[in-house]
């Protein structure tokens, strides 16, 4: 059986060993208050770039809307400046035709025409150069009507050009747009993606994070558990220390006890705490005396509910 120093050496050992676990638990606990604090930091920095993110994401949604409303309004452009030029080409092609109709200019028509006036005025005629002159009026007639229809589609296809200038201005100033918003739409995703890789990494740090948490958590399970058994086996010591205390001390009480008996039997003086003592020395054996009546008694009844005979006590 191991002594009193023995067991308190080993108590010393085992109460070293638990304020060596007590302190690891609190650097883990540290440890774990620092990586809660940083987690709380990233998931605010990530709820940043989300809203960052939702607000891009409503940029590019009306980006895009925009994107198409010119697109459309650049095909109808294009539809209508096509329109426009196959209008000119048929305008050109129709006053070309109708310029190789003509044989006079509008000046000699209006003095042909003047002459033919003055001739039948002033000039007897009959009957066959009447016609003729008829003839001539109605051919001037009709070189006129057609200078006239020349005018009108020159001017047409002045306007017609006019307008397929405009439609070529619009169109430039559409596709100049359209490029702007492609840029801005680029920008925008590049923005997006960055934004979703950062928070991916942050992402990544998070989870990091956890694991380090939980595997700190394990470990403070594991030393509770080591500073949970240390502190029983140092309760278990302590017990057996005070044992051996209290069996030491009864041992000397007893001894004492002894002595004080002697010298009382020799008629000598003792003191009032030798006799407290002797009392309670005497105190203690009539305990153990009746502790062993009653087992003895158990024992007794034991026999007779065997049907053996039971055996008188010694008085």
């Amino acid at each position: 059986m191991d002594t009193s120093e023995e067991l308190s050496r080993r108590l010393s050992a085992i109460m070293e060993e638990i304020r060596d676990r007590r302190f690891q638990r609190f650097q883990l606990l540290r440890e774990i208050l620092r990586l809660h604090g940083r987690r709380k930091e990233l998931n605010k920095e990530r709820r940043g770039i989300r809203e960052q993110l939702s607000s891009i994401r409503s940029k590019y949604r009306d980006l895009r809307e925009s994107l198409g409303e010119l697109r459309s309004q650049m095909e109808a452009q294009k539809k209508e400046l096509q329109e426009k030029r196959e209008a000119i080409a048929k305008l050109s092609q129709k006053l070309r035709a109708k310029e190789a109709q003509l044989s006079l200019s509008p000046e000699e028509v209006e003095k042909r025409l003047q002459e033919i006036e003055w001739q039948v005025q002033t000039s007897p005629t009959n009957i066959e150069v009447e016609k003729r002159l008829m003839e001539d009026w109605k051919r001037l007639e009709e070189e006129r009507l057609r200078h006239g229809e020349i005018k009108n589609l020159r001017k047409a296809l002045l306007e017609a050009i006019a307008q397929r200038k405009a439609l070529q201005l619009s169109l430039a100033s559409t596709r100049e747009s359209l490029g702007k918003l492609l840029e801005a739409r680029r920008e925008l995703r590049e923005a997006m993606e960055g934004y979703l890789e950062k928070d991916e990494k942050l992402r990544l740090e998070v989870e990091g994070l956890r694991k380090e948490f939980l595997d700190r958590r394990e470990a403070i399970n594991r030393l509770d558990q080591e500073i949970g058994a240390l502190s029983s086996e140092a309760e278990e010591i302590r017990e057996q220390i005070a044992e051996i205390e209290r069996r030491a001390k009864e041992q000397k009480m007893k001894e004492v006890a002894e002595a004080v008996r002697e010298r009382v039997s020799k008629g000598e003086k003792i003191t009032l705490q030798e006799l407290q003592i002797l009392l309670e020395v005497q105190e203690g054996e009539e305990r153990v005396m009746d502790v062993d009546v009653d087992e003895d008694e158990d024992e007794d009844e034991d026999e007779d509910e065997k049907g053996e005979p039971r055996r008188e006590k010694m008085p």
